[in-house]
């Protein structure tokens, strides 16, 4: 069995709140913002901030969630299943 993100695979959508109130949109997965030489060009220090990190026991995909009103971004982890 592979593990899936159930937001990525369409089982279900993310409906948050923005702060302001307005809905935030998926923007999709953070790592697909990191290109092949991301590491090189100090993108990854931008996208994967040290003080932020989302350990968990299971694997997880991080989500990258804007606000269309105040232009605020959010990242939130989705908990991947076995397919």
């Amino acid at each position: 069995m592979s593990i899936i993100c159930p937001v990525c695979n369409g089982f279900y959508r993310l409906n948050l709140t923005c702060s302001c109130g307005s809905p935030l949109e998926d923007r999709g997965r953070l790592e697909d913002y990191a290109g092949p030489y991301s590491p090189y060009q100090g993108l990854k220090e931008d996208l994967f901030p040290e003080e932020e990190t989302f350990e968990s026991p299971e694997a997880s995909c991080v989500h990258l969630m804007s606000c269309r009103d105040c232009s605020k971004d959010e990242r939130v982890a989705v908990t991947q299943r076995e397919a």
